[in-house]
This record gives structure tokens, sequence and C-alpha cells, in this order.
């Protein structure tokens, strides 16, 4: 409950200086002096632990950086901050963790990551959840953290580039920019679940023959 109410209270006094139009301004004014990217990593894990969005962020780093710049510094520090979060979980204690996470209604990511692992990562980066909560979860679940760490980076790279793709063309004028990142993103998606789920059907046939081998 304090945790919420500071998240509330957070965006409430600070939430017009999070918007992205505002951030970047700032961190355009800041790598004049070095510091663009510092501030960056801060404000992107003192956005996302109070609850916002980290995709938010990543627009952030296409609009203020650019494309390739842009999208290697925002999955490099969403990985960074992902792995911060998985480490706070897991300290946090997993049996208390994972019971309050479960009355919240994360019962199915913790199974999913109970029952896979780099690959349940990978299909559930995909699925709109809030970032700060996926992150806490697999640190509470049994998952080893290089599963987590690997299935993380690979489920967040398409989002990250086609992001920071539509956002820094966008920033360019680009003529056309959001029905090309639109395509990007459903061939992307496309592609992440039918591994996942490929793989996932893939397991289940395998556990039925040991099974009935069995």
């Amino acid at each position: 409950m304090a945790f919420i109410a500071a998240a509330v209270l957070f965006h409430r006094v600070f939430g017009a200086r999070l918007e992205p139009q505002a951030l970047v301004q700032a961190l355009r004014a800041l790598g004049e002096q070095g510091w663009a990217i510092p501030a960056y990593v801060a404000l992107f894990g003192l956005a996302t632990t109070l609850l916002g969005p980290a995709m938010a962020m990543v627009v952030v780093a296409g609009l203020t950086w650019g494309f390739w710049p842009g999208c290697l510094i925002a999955w490099l520090v969403t990985n960074l901050w992902s792995n911060l979060h998985f480490w706070a979980g897991r300290l946090l204690g997993r049996e208390r963790l994972k019971a309050a996470l479960a009355r919240r209604g994360v019962t199915r990511v913790l199974r999913e990551l109970e029952r896979g692992g780099v690959l349940a990562m990978v299909m559930i980066r995909q699925v709109p959840l809030p970032f700060v909560a996926v992150n806490v979860a697999a640190g509470a679940s049994p998952i080893a953290w290089r599963k987590f760490a690997l299935g993380n980076a690979l489920g967040l790279a398409p989002g990250t580039l086609v992001i920071s793709h539509l956002a820094s063309s966008l920033a360019d004028g680009v003529e056309g920019a959001r029905e090309a990142a639109t395509v990007r993103v459903v061939i992307a998606a496309a592609l992440v679940v039918t591994l996942a789920l490929g793989t996932r059907l893939l397991v289940g046939w395998w556990e039925r023959r040991a099974a009935r081998e069995a």
C-alpha cells in the first residue's frame, strides 16, 4: 500500500515532467554536458519502478538519439533494470512475494515461469503486462537467473527495435513511418509467438511421450 501510494503521488506531482516530449528536451540539454545517458538510466529506473510504462522510455530514447543509437541504449538500459528488478524480487523472499503476486492476478505469469525457461520469458515479454511486475514475478519464481536474463534480452529485442524505429522516423518526419513500423510489429510478433507456441507444443508432446513410456 505504501508503494502504490508513493507511485500515485509521484505521478501526480511529476507526471508532466515524465511526458516523452519533456524528457527528450531535458536529455538533449543534458547531452551537451555529457550527462544524457546517465540521466536516462536513472529516469528509466525511477519511472518503471514506480509503475510507469517501459516502452514510453524506449520512445524517448528513439526521439533523443535516433534509431540505432536509441535502440541500443534503450535495449541495454531496459535489460539492466529488468535484472535489477529480478534480484529485488528474489531478495524480498520467494514464498511471501509469490503469495502477494498471486493475490494480484499474476498467477499465470508465475506458472509459465515455473514450467518454462528462456522461451517462456520470451513469450511473456510479448504480452502487455506491467514491466516491473513481470521482473519481480520472475525473481519470485524458480526460474534460473541466466534463463531469465537470456529470455528477457531476446523478448525485449523486437519491441525495442520496432518502437525505436517508429519514434526516430516520426522525429525525422519520414513519410509512411507509422505504416512501416506497424508491419514490422506484426511480423516480429508473429515470429515470436510462432517460436514460443511451437516450442510449447514440442515440449508438451515430449512430456506426453515420456509419461506413456513411464
